[in-house]
């Protein structure tokens, strides 16, 4: 259940991290792992 939610809510954040972050395109799977929060701070 709890992973469900997370897949839904990469689907509304996946496009505003495609402006911070390019590099999803190139690594889709380590992006959709990896919380939006951790990769807020790098940048």
């Amino acid at each position: 259940m709890a992973k469900s939610i997370v897949i839904l809510d990469y689907n509304l954040v996946l496009p505003q991290l495609a402006e911070i972050l390019p590099t999803r395109e190139a690594n889709p799977h380590r992006s959709r792992m990896e919380p939006p929060m951790a990769q807020s701070p790098s940048k």
